[in-house]
């Protein structure tokens, strides 16, 4: 057992080391944005609340990170019950 621990140790070490490629691009995506005359619907020369409110775009899904980040927790947690399962076991 003490050996599956130690490779397992030793393999989160090394998986955490591992060199990965800098990108150094210096110039960064574009952001999208819209026209003023597509902003502007009613076309008075004046945007409104409403009118800007609807022309937002969301650029980011707010929901992934957090489903990511309660899978990895869920697997840690797996992990360690059936390890530990495991070692009463034998």
């Amino acid at each position: 057992m003490n050996k599956i621990l130690f490779i397992l140790s030793l393999f989160f070490i090394l998986s955490c080391s591992i060199n990965k490629p800098i990108n150094n691009k210096l110039n960064p995506v574009p952001v999208q944005s819209k026209q003023f005359e597509q902003v502007d619907v009613n076309q008075d020369s004046v945007i409104s609340m409403e009118e800007y409110s609807e022309s937002q775009i969301n650029a980011y899904e707010n929901q992934a990170p957090v489903k990511w980040f309660l899978f990895i927790i869920f697997l840690v947690f797996a992990t360690s019950v059936g390890l530990s399962f495991f070692t009463k076991r034998t």
